[in-house]
């Protein structure tokens, strides 16, 4: 059917039939979708900026060739029609831009992600190593790093404890990995909101290995407080992780080794998330292409 105004202003119903740009009425100025993908496609940006000739922006478009043949071919040719529609592509993971930068789009731009970096974090009190691991506990590629954790720490020496944040399916899995370890490890389940900030500020360090990570929000949450990560050399992580060598993947005694260097970056992990990932540096970066773009 045709475009609402009343749909355009976010009021629902159906509104009037008039057309968002008519006369007497604020013109929109931009058209900008999240996460275009071959499974939910933008079908209306592309058609409806066309007819108000207006800018067409895509935050996280994702471009997948495999699906160009299959039950899925219509909506992944869908999804490559927005992608080629649009004036800008924001590019958030290293996993999507390989394929999209294999497009040739002249918009291609990378929006780091971000989130909101709250007040400055608490210092905790002195003591032994408190390490902190923040993940869901379900099979395949999570499942995957907890393995390699539970390697990693057995070759940690010294006194230090581990705190684990998280559940699923394969709990049981996870806490039999760190049965050599017991006394030294403590499952808290699924924790969220200021309780999971609190324990952020508390540790020294979070450990994760990030096997199969786009980018792993958990990294941007712990910097944000203060907290610097270790994860392995995984470009997903290494895209958000504070500057600084990361073990190898699969390595387990290199990443028992790479934890005291990490400990202690409190600073430089706050830095790196205001600077580079926060909403304000976000608000920032789009600020200037978008103005550009509209006044264009």
């Amino acid at each position: 059917g045709r475009w609402r105004a009343g749909a355009a202003d976010g009021r629902g119903g159906t509104g009037s039939a008039a057309h968002p740009n008519a006369p007497g009425r604020a013109p929109r100025a931009l058209w900008f979708t999240y996460h275009s993908y071959y499974k939910a496609p933008d079908l209306l940006g592309p058609p409806l900026a066309g007819e108000m000739g207006i800018p067409y922006v895509i935050l996280e478009p994702s471009h997948a060739p495999a699906r160009a043949e299959g039950p899925w071919a219509a909506f992944a040719a869908a999804g490559r029609a927005a992608i080629e529609a649009a004036d800008v592509l924001y590019v958030s993971t290293p996993r999507d831009r390989g394929a999209l930068a294999a497009l040739g789009h002249p918009g291609l731009r990378d929006l780091p992600p971000f989130l909101d970096p709250g007040p400055s974090p608490g210092r905790p009190g002195q003591g032994q190593l408190r390490l902190l691991t923040v993940a869901m506990m379900r099979p395949g590629e999570k499942h995957q790093s907890y393995v390699r954790l539970a390697a990693a720490l057995a070759y940690l020496p010294g006194a230090w404890t581990l705190t684990v944040v998280g559940d699923g399916a394969v709990r049981d899995e996870v806490e039999g990995l760190f049965a050599p370890i017991a006394d030294r490890v403590a499952f808290l389940g699924r924790v969220e909101g200021a309780t999971l900030r609190a324990l952020y500020e508390a540790h020294d360090l979070l450990v994760w290995p990030g096997v199969g990570e786009g980018f792993g929000m958990v990294y941007l949450e712990a910097q944000a407080a203060g907290l610097p990560v270790l994860a392995e050399d995984h470009p997903g992580p290494r895209a958000v992780i504070a500057p600084g060598p990361l073990p190898p993947p699969g390595d387990a005694a290199a990443f028992a080794a790479a934890i005291p260097a990490r400990v202690g970056q409190r600073e430089a992990a706050r830095g790196h998330v205001l600077a580079r990932h926060s909403l304000d540096a976000a608000a920032a970066r789009l600020r200037a292409d978008l103005g550009g773009l509209i006044g264009r």
